[in-house]
Order: C-alpha cells, then sequence, then structure tokens
C-alpha cells in the first residue's frame, strides 16, 4: 500500500491518500487560481490508489474555505470515484465549522449532485 501526500500551503489544501487505511482527505483551503492543474495530479493518484481496492474507501473533506474552480474539481473527483467503483463502498464526509453556512452549503451542493452519499458534519 502507498501513501500519497502534497503539504498545504496558503491558498492549496493538504491532500493525503493513504492506501492502509483507505482514506482520501483534503483538507485546509482550496482558493488556487488554477485548480485544474493541481486537482488533476489529485485524481490521477485517487484513480490509481483505488483501482484494485475490494474494500471500503473514506473521502473527508475539511475545507475552510473553497472557490468555485477547487468545488468543481472535488466533485468531479467525487462523480469519478462512483464510476470506477460501482460495487466499492465510498464514503463521502464534508466537514465545515457550525458557524460557517457558506461551507454549509457547499457541501449541501455536493450532497445534490453526487451520486454517492455524502455526509455533511458541523465540526
Amino acid at each position: 500500500m502507498f501513501t500519497f501526500k502534497i503539504e498545504g500551503k496558503r491558498y492549496s489544501p493538504e491532500i493525503l491518500i493513504d492506501g492502509k487505511s483507505q482514506r482520501i482527505e483534503i483538507k485546509g483551503s482550496s482558493m488556487l487560481d488554477d485548480a485544474s492543474w493541481f486537482y488533476s495530479s489529485v485524481l490521477k493518484w485517487v484513480v490509481a490508489f483505488n483501482k484494485y481496492e475490494d474494500s471500503a474507501t473514506t473521502f473527508n473533506i475539511r475545507l475552510d474555505q473553497v472557490n468555485k474552480s477547487s468545488r468543481k474539481w472535488i466533485m468531479l473527483i467525487v462523480r469519478k470515484l462512483s464510476v470506477i467503483l460501482p460495487n466499492h463502498q465510498v464514503i463521502v464526509n464534508w466537514y465545515y465549522q457550525s458557524n460557517d453556512k457558506a461551507m454549509q452549503l457547499n457541501g449541501e451542493r455536493l450532497k445534490l449532485e453526487s451520486m454517492l452519499p455524502v455526509n455533511i458534519i458541523a465540526a
């Protein structure tokens, strides 16, 4: 099993893909001007990570802030997981601060547009 990690920076989130625990995490701030450059690499690793796995995968999203471009890419990753793993259990958890209505709404949008169940969790 492998682990893929990108350290978070001011405008880019920390990414962790942990093959041992079957966990994908995005956390921090995702306010990237060119989200496609950043998230296209993440998507490749997500696909590689899950290609041959038979167990459940947990996808935790813990963002303080997210722009429209990043939100689109996160949705694309969630949709890709549902396509490449149709018989695989994928648990998506969207965490937001209880007083942040905008991030709660972003999680609700993801839940509505996703083909996977999404848990919206106030932290």
